[in-house]
């Protein structure tokens, strides 16, 4: 039976990835830079389930600006803030978000957060949407050196999940996601798998989840009851 949840954020519980290159692209122009030049030399590269930070890097040095021309700091900073803004005026939760993530709460399900993204935007997402009380714990890309598909995350989850919650096996755990990136951490971590595909997700080609729907919205009890 499963007794813990963790679900990924961006692209799983909300509409994120419009915002993220929305944020990209005024970050680079803001510092004078053509993005369409950038995205042409990155374009065979998967970032998704990337830190933020990472991706930022990855673009300015595979486009050879350097970083005296360009400190990442800088730029990741300015990138947050622009982000966070679009957030705040433009970002939407998937249908059938809310309404599972208080259900799972219910049923005395332990629910977490697992994310690359930021304390500071994870903290926004559940303030603006009113998902704060329903949250037991978060994992940000803040607390992590790598990200998605590496398993640092959650494994870091689980063993959380034990220091604070009390004994569980990975059995009792499911990790929700919407790609590949986030199916192989999961599943490099040895936890069970909902994939819920949103119209960004790149679908795993070698991994096979546990159980996979196509909206929040068709979500089974029977998941956690039968695990």
């Amino acid at each position: 039976m499963i007794k813990a949840i963790f679900f990924d954020l961006d692209d799983t519980l909300v509409d994120s990835l419009p915002l993220h290159l929305k944020a990209n692209q005024l970050a680079f122009e803001k510092f004078g830079y053509d993005y369409n030049s950038i995205q042409k030399k990155v374009k065979d590269i998967d970032f998704i389930g990337r830190r933020v930070s990472d991706i930022l890097i990855i673009k300015r040095d595979c486009s050879n600006i350097s970083e005296k021309e360009l400190p990442a700091t800088e730029l990741i900073k300015i990138r947050e803030n622009i982000f966070l803004n679009l957030v705040k005026k433009e970002m939407t939760i998937y249908p059938g978000a809310i309404y599972l993530v208080k259900k799972l709460k219910e049923m005395n399900e332990i629910v977490a957060i697992v994310s690359s993204g930021s304390k500071k935007y994870i903290d926004l997402i559940l303030n603006q949407f009113n998902l704060r009380q329903y949250i037991d714990f978060i994992i940000s890309g803040d607390q992590v050196q790598q990200s998605k598909p590496n398993s640092e995350c959650y494994e870091m989850a689980f063993k959380y999940l034990n220091d604070n919650f009390g004994q569980f096996s990975k059995n009792e755990c499911l990790v929700i996601e919407d790609t590949e990136n986030g199916v192989v951490a999961a599943y490099e971590a040895g936890l069970k798998i909902l994939l819920v595909p949103s119209k960004h997700s790149v679908l795993p080609k070698n991994i096979k989840p546990d159980y996979q729907i196509k909206s929040l919205e068709e979500f089974d009890q029977k998941i956690i009851m039968t695990s």
